[in-house]
């Protein structure tokens, strides 16, 4: 028998900006730039929510699974 293969997953490294930039592009293509406005609006809320935690997770998560509601 031949050892297995090691596989390493890497976790990217997210940059929020670009996420929501990425999403709002496609939601306004989708609906319109209305909408759009309205994700980035709740998605800025929560980020200014969180700030003081000094974490962005939460922010990331409503970044991702706001934008599969909308979409």
């Amino acid at each position: 028998m031949k050892p297995g293969q090691v596989i390493e997953f890497i976790k990217k490294t997210v940059n929020l900006d670009d996420m929501v930039a990425k999403r709002v592009e496609f939601l306004t293509a989708y609906q319109d730039a209305a909408y759009a406005q309205r994700y980035k609006a709740f998605v800025e809320k929560v980020r200014a929510a969180e700030s003081p935690l000094n974490t962005k997770k939460l922010s990331e998560a409503v970044a991702r699974y706001l934008f599969k509601l909308m979409a």
